[in-house]
């Protein structure tokens, strides 16, 4: 199975560029009508890919681990995920009270919540 970003590097390759003028953001999409119809496809996959990613590190941010080997797992993952040392997500999350911060950030701050319990017990 080829994978989303695969599969717009592949038509990246494939096409010509006045076939891939069409551009899809989670803000939007510029759609060119006689751009081809997989490349337009393809940028909509892309986005929902992306979209997909962000919700589940959400989750997991919003999931407090119950054990010590939970917050050690959480955290091996965070470090996996983050393949490029750009942090992961990439984009910033907004919290409740609309402040913008990192994936990271929040991550932290839920962790500095539940480690006293672990602490105490």
């Amino acid at each position: 199975m080829v994978s989303v970003l695969d599969a717009h590097t592949i038509l990246e390759k494939e096409l010509p560029r006045e076939k891939m003028r069409s551009n899809v953001t989670v803000w939007g999409e510029e759609i060119v009508s006689t751009d081809d119809p997989r490349w337009i496809e393809c940028e909509r996959a892309v986005v929902r890919a992306w979209e997909a990613e962000t919700d589940a590190a959400c989750a997991l941010i919003r999931t407090r681990p119950t054990t010590l080997a939970g917050v050690i797992a959480l955290l091996q993952y965070a470090n996996a995920a983050d393949v490029d040392g750009e942090t992961w997500p990439r984009d910033n999350l907004v919290s409740d009270d609309g402040t913008t911060r990192s994936w990271h950030y929040f991550l932290v701050e839920m962790l500095a919540e539940v480690l006293p319990e672990f602490v105490s017990s």
